[in-house]
């Protein structure tokens, strides 16, 4: 080479070969023509079926468009329509929204028609919803697209079962961005391409598809129904009930009496009408600390006593607030670990102690369950671990503290700090419960677990039930 030295000439290789390592680097938005391989082989797999195919973009009455960016607020006037967030809709729509939109600050183009459908643009990406009118008025995010489709070349809840399929899941992996925020815009599922059969066979397959929705959403109407007719069966078998009088009373009581009282029936005639009827019953009432051998809270865990990394053999599970479902239930869905070094017998949860949650947002405080697996574990301080007498059965203590936190009464117990709230041990040693005898007891603990275990069941059937509707449709879909 002119210019450098004979001893020090350099032999540049512009062409690399086998044995070289290449790195580039390129914007996915610079790509004309997707060349990632999820993204060829859902190509491939949908072309190779000699099937008509069509990209979203091609079906579109007009140009999808992106939602507003505004700030919802809460609702001042009927007609503001509702604002509806990537985090609102699932598979089968819309939770009741509470945030609504005033007119400045959204334009006509961001008001839902029946039939548009909603694609998550980040966060959730892939998910999509289908807006059918019956929430009413509404308009959406930012981070939501809104595509509208020609009814003349596409059935649009074809097009939106069509997302729920595997191959949109495959492909929602393989064309997302990963950022802070996985994310998909508006040209790339424009690019999505659907089978396309004539519009009597995309009919056909949207009341194949909806029969089976509605059969699912009915199977898990049932479940929650009988999830949330555990506490209502609870009182109904002791002979109680929650109604107050609709009428105005006076409600006092002398000052020496409510002196350093924190329980909520000194503070609430709701609940010191419903500590009357307790007490007026045929039951003994006692407190926990009375129906107890011991109370005890569990520990906790900072990041240097954390285990997540260990093999199973040298750490247990550590039970948190996401332990104990809403519905009183143990799972171990959200395992967070300790290691055996750190722990000493004393630790260790043991077999049919009650699990109490005593911090967390004030509606959640007071979930409970029992400890019926035998899965060696500890617990965190946001767990109080209660170990019952002899003559008292643990479920139906965890089934009256799940009474009492669905009408409330945990939380009017709950001091508040940092954006939770907590009720300690002293407080719950005071708390009163009806106790009859352990027949009683027995009877209702039985019937609890049969309407939970019940209520497993019509979910479990449902989700099998969806994933093989949409498999058969997948499979009518490409002729496999």
């Amino acid at each position: 080479m002119e210019g450098i030295p004979e001893g020090r000439k350099t032999f540049f290789r512009i062409t690399p070969d086998a044995n070289d390592l290449c790195v580039f680097a390129v914007k996915r938005g610079d790509i004309e023509n997707r060349i990632d391989i999820n993204h060829v082989l859902y190509k491939l797999s949908i072309t190779g079926t000699n099937l008509k195919t069509n990209p979203l973009g091609e079906l579109c009455l007009e140009e999808p468009c992106y939602g507003t960016s505004a700030s919802a607020i809460e609702r001042t006037d009927d007609k503001q329509p509702k604002y509806i967030r990537i985090t609102d809709f699932d598979d089968f729509g819309i939770e009741e929204n509470h945030k609504y939109m005033t007119a400045e600050t959204y334009l006509d183009k961001h008001l839902l028609k029946k039939n548009d459908i909603l694609f998550a643009r980040s966060g959730s990406v892939g998910r999509t919803y289908f807006y059918d009118g019956s929430i009413g008025s509404a308009v959406f995010a930012g981070y939501c697209i809104r595509f509208r489709f020609d009814e003349k070349k596409v059935i649009p809840k074809y097009a939106y079962w069509c997302t729920k399929i595997n191959f949109y899941q495959k492909w929602v992996k393989g064309i997302q961005r990963s950022a802070v925020q996985s994310n998909i815009n508006k040209e790339e599922y424009k690019s999505f391409e659907i089978v396309l059969p004539p519009l009597d066979i995309q009919q056909k397959l949207v009341d194949f598809m909806d029969d089976a929705s509605a059969s699912m959403q009915s199977k898990i109407y049932k479940s929650e129904n009988l999830l949330s007719s555990l506490s209502k069966y609870v009182l109904e078998r002791l002979g109680l009930s929650f109604d107050f009088p609709d009428k105005k009373i006076i409600y006092a009581t002398k000052y020496a009496d409510i002196h350093s009282r924190i329980d909520a029936d000194y503070y609430s005639p709701e609940f010191a009408h419903f500590r009357m009827q307790i007490e007026k019953s045929a039951y003994e009432v006692l407190t926990v600390e009375a129906i107890s051998e011991k109370i005890v809270s569990g520990f906790a865990a900072g990041k240097e006593d954390q285990a997540d990394n260990l093999p199973n053999s040298q750490r247990v599970p550590h039970l948190r607030p996401f332990s104990i479902t809403p519905d009183g239930e143990l799972t171990f869905n959200t395992k967070k670990y300790v290691p055996k070094s750190r722990l000493s017998n004393k630790d260790y949860c043991k077999r049919n102690e009650v699990i109490f949650n005593n911090t967390n947002s004030p509606e959640l405080v007071g979930k409970t369950t029992v400890l019926d697996a035998d899965i060696p574990c500890a617990a965190s301080n946001h767990i109080t671990r209660i170990t019952v007498k002899e003559g008292i059965n643990p479920y139906y203590v965890a089934a009256f503290f799940n009474v009492l936190l669905s009408i409330g009464y945990w939380k009017l117990l709950c001091t508040n700090f940092n954006n939770q709230a907590g009720v300690n041990t002293d407080t719950l040693k005071n708390v009163k419960i009806p106790v009859p005898d352990i027949t009683v007891q027995q009877e209702i603990a039985d019937e609890i677990q049969k309407r939970r275990l019940k209520a497993r069941q019509l979910k479990i059937e449902a989700e099998q039930e969806w994933q093989a509707a949409k498999d058969q449709f997948e499979k009518d879909l490409l002729g496999e």
